[in-house]
């Protein structure tokens, strides 16, 4: 019985892992999405996003409420008034997501470890500025 080369199985492994994993993904990928309902989960992720910052500063005694209600409100209004195809079920799902996500970066911003913590701002950093831009076009 021949022995398999050590160097050999390695490569083995990643490749029917790859191939496993990638049938999985491909089998649960969403359907393609319009331009508007790509929008409107855009909009319902941003709106998450802000419920998520707008808990934090409540907690943190923060006086910048207003604003990051105003820019919520804006984004729930666009994604509930665009006409769709997606289930009002499948956005609420989607914005709660984005809130939990949202929530753990803004928890991780408090790590120990300050190049975790840092990266995690950045992050932070760019999603805002992500969803700002959606309302700012």
């Amino acid at each position: 019985m021949p022995v398999a080369q050590p160097h050999i199985l390695p490569a083995c492994r990643a490749a029917a892992l790859t191939l496993l994993l990638g049938a999985g993904f491909a089998a649960a990928a969403p359907p393609r999405l319009s331009d508007g309902e790509r929008a409107e989960v855009a909009h319902a992720v941003c709106a998450g996003r802000l419920a998520a910052q707008i808990e934090q500063a409540i907690a943190s005694g923060d006086p910048v409420i207003e604003p990051l209600a105003l820019r919520r409100d804006w984004h729930e209004a666009l994604y509930r008034s665009l006409p769709s195809t997606l289930r009002p079920t499948d956005l609420l799902n989607q914005r709660m997501r984005s809130r939990r996500q949202f929530r753990a970066l803004l928890r991780t911003t408090r790590h120990k470890d300050e190049r975790r913590a840092g990266m995690a701002r950045l992050t932070l950093s760019q999603q805002l500025d992500t969803c700002h831009a959606l309302l700012t076009r």
